[in-house]
């Protein structure tokens, strides 16, 4: 986060995976938000409630996130990431895999 100084970091995941927001915020990376902290905190504002119920919108919610961001880390192992990853190719936008990241040590698996 430093080193491109970056003061938040959002993880768009799969529903079922929880594991990427848990793994930063226990490598105290600052300021780890995902899906449910932003509907968290916009928990007053109804109007978000008409994508939370809408997976479409809001993987495009995350897409638009993850495609203009600073700087996206990606899975390789995922679909979703590799299509943002081409869209910020384009835009000469920095992608980093978690894999290349010396202290990503992912949750093991039950």
């Amino acid at each position: 986060m430093k080193e491109h100084n970056l003061s938040c970091a959002y993880v768009a995941h799969p529903q079922f995976s929880t594991q990427y927001p848990i793994v930063l915020r226990r490598g105290n990376v600052p300021n780890v938000f995902d899906q449910q902290s932003i509907i968290n905190l916009n928990a007053d504002n109804k109007a978000i409630y008409r994508f939370v119920s809408d997976t479409y919108m809001m993987s495009l919610l995350e897409q638009e996130l993850c495609q203009y961001a600073a700087l996206f880390l990606y899975t390789v192992q995922s679909n979703w990431s590799s299509f943002i990853t081409s869209l910020r190719d384009q835009d000469g936008k920095k992608s980093i895999a978690l894999d290349d990241l010396p202290s990503w040590k992912p949750i093991p698996k039950n």
